[in-house]
């Protein structure tokens, strides 16, 4: 077996942006996308998130908004809310028997700030979603040619038994996988799913064996988590994938997304919330243990994903030079050569 471990460096031969620019791309869709969407009217909240985010009385997050680093500013506002509890209780207690206006008042100002961080988390993370959904749409052309280079790697270099880790959230791989013929969703992705048709029958709709897995460690695009922490495919995800089907466990609607998304944003302190997630993380370990040979491409380690160092120092770091690094920065090379010492890195042009 071989394992092929990818990033946003692979998505990005099909336009897609890297992390450092993700948070600019998200910004114009929003801009310039639909005024609403999903019942949010972008022209009126996005404004003053923006306005919030560079212009806060909180330092990190004025810092971070000026950076335009979308893994910055998530970053900074999980922080405050991990330690969200702690700082309301210890404000309130210095509050306590206290019955000066002004202390109460400084109170609700500081709990004030606390809510509009949650309140301006969910709306990011709301259009990251809705701008991968997008792209997702967008891509659904069948001979688009900017995937060509990308198309060529899955019929010329994937091999069957071979397995893709990667960190993306968008679909461009396994859309041109499915393509050459080569992966379907029913098995494809690591956890079974079952389809069905949508032409009044119901059918179970089948496919070939995938002969190649993606494990996307982060979730996906269009991928939904009910309350039991099932995760199923959007009907929009599959409809725009060129499957005109339903999956089983989804819990029914028009487009099948009464769910919460089932993504793991890139954040420092990232949720590991979802048990096939984490399935999913398993899986990849057991892969890269035992794979002949390890292939890390279009990925740069970024240092929000402490769980992927910490996933390849334990799996890959005695695995000498069955482990070879392909980026054309000689930084990332320093990089996992500091956290691999033994495998073998390539400059690519």
């Amino acid at each position: 077996m071989r394992v092929f471990v990818t990033g946003a460096g692979l998505s990005c031969e099909a336009g897609y942006p890297l992390g450092s620019t993700l948070f600019r791309e998200v910004n114009k869709f929003i801009k310039t996308g639909p005024p609403s969407r999903d019942g949010i009217d972008w022209t009126q909240q996005w404004p003053g998130f923006e306005t919030w985010l560079s212009k806060a009385n909180n330092f990190l997050v004025r810092v971070s908004g000026r950076q335009r680093n979308i893994e910055s500013i998530l970053t900074v506002m999980d922080l405050y809310l991990a330690l969200r509890e702690g700082m309301l209780d210890s404000w309130k207690r210095d509050s306590a028997g206290n019955y000066i206006w002004p202390a109460q008042k400084r109170y609700r100002k500081k709990k004030g700030m606390l809510d509009s961080i949650a309140e301006n988390r969910r709306m990011l993370s709301t259009a990251l979603i809705q701008y991968f959904e997008y792209r997702h749409n967008s891509d659904r052309k069948p001979c688009n040619s900017s995937r060509e280079t990308l198309r060529r790697f899955c019929k010329q270099k994937l091999r069957a038994g071979d397995v893709i880790v990667t960190f993306n959230y968008d679909s461009t791989l396994e859309r041109t996988l499915f393509e050459c013929g080569r992966w379907s969703p029913s098995d494809g992705y690591g956890f079974a799913i079952n389809l069905r048709s949508t032409d009044g029958r119901a059918r179970l709709i089948t496919h070939a064996r995938s002969e190649i897995t993606i494990l996307k460690l982060h979730g996906s695009v269009g991928w939904y988590a009910r309350q039991d922490g099932r995760i199923f495919l959007s009907n929009a995800f599959l409809n725009d994938l060129g499957l005109y089907a339903r999956d089983d466990a989804s819990p029914g609607g028009a487009w099948g997304s009464q769910g919460l998304p089932a993504v793991i944003e890139p954040s420092l302190l990232k949720r590991f919330h979802n048990q096939i997630l984490l399935t999913l993380w398993h899986k990849a370990a057991e892969c890269l243990r035992d794979a002949k040979r390890v292939w890390v491409l279009g990925y740069s380690l970024p240092q929000a994903d402490s769980a992927a160092a910490a996933l390849l120092a334990t799996t890959c770091r005695d695995a000498g030079s069955r482990v070879e690094i392909l980026n054309s920065n000689s930084e990332v090379l320093s990089r996992f050569q500091g956290l691999l010492p033994r495998c073998r890195t390539h400059r690519m042009r």
